[in-house]
């Protein structure tokens, strides 16, 4: 697919350089997407963020998970001092089948049918459900 002058400069319109579009479109992206879709933020890494890095690590955090986390929006303090999340295999299975009244249920059996319809994992939808804290009809029915 060839670019014109006209695409680059729609592209700088929406904040894409040259080789970011190139890169874009032979990653296979359609030319109106890899035109218009901003590009991601990247963390800012001042001495603030490599303090907190530090602090992170004392605390059992991993430099992917910190800055990951920053990536996401958190603060330098909070990445750096929030516990990790359990694991999906260490969560208490939970049998969709089992007779549970609606109270002590907080995915439904019509939640998990959707779910399978949707294609979306068992454990992708605990994970998100108990995990992420997802609402349960989100959790459901955004593609994995």
């Amino acid at each position: 697919m060839k670019m014109t002058r006209e695409d680059y400069q729609r592209a700088k319109a929406h904040g894409i350089s040259g080789p970011t579009l190139l890169r874009r479109i032979q990653n296979g992206w359609d030319k109106e997407t890899a035109l218009t879709r901003q590009p991601r933020k990247q963390a800012v890494r001042d001495e603030a963020y490599y303090s907190w890095r530090d602090v992170a690590l004392s605390n059992g955090i991993g430099k992917e998970t910190y800055k990951s986390r920053i990536y996401e929006g958190w603060s330098y303090e909070k990445a750096a001092s929030e516990p990790l999340r359990r694991r999906v295999e260490e969560v208490p299975p939970i049998d969709p089948d089992e007779s549970v009244g609606p109270q002590k249920r907080l995915i439904s059996k019509e939640i998990h049918r959707l779910a399978r319809c949707n294609g979306i994992p068992r454990e992708l939808l605990l994970e998100r459900v108990y995990l992420q804290k997802w609402n349960p009809i989100k959790a459901a029915t955004e593609a994995p």
